[in-house]
């Protein structure tokens, strides 16, 4: 799986960017990044993942589909 990091400019996370809709190819499955169980902290629920986390993989696995165009 393809490991992906939050976007931070002078060390503030970006909320948001622009792109174009013809851009979009699919959407896509992120897992954190927690490389053992230390890492994982209480706070953390799935309300909250995508804002807490920094680190994240890309689950290529989630379907034929994504498995063929992820690579």
């Amino acid at each position: 799986m393809y490991a992906v990091n939050k976007l931070e400019l002078d060390g503030v996370p970006r909320q948001a960017d622009i792109i174009p809709v013809a851009n979009i190819r699919q959407c896509c499955m992120l897992t954190p990044n927690a490389t053992s169980k230390t890492n994982w902290e209480n706070d953390w629920e799935s309300s909250n993942i995508l804002d807490k986390c920094k680190k994240f993989l890309v689950n290529n696995f989630q379907s034929k589909y994504t498995f063929g165009t992820i690579y």
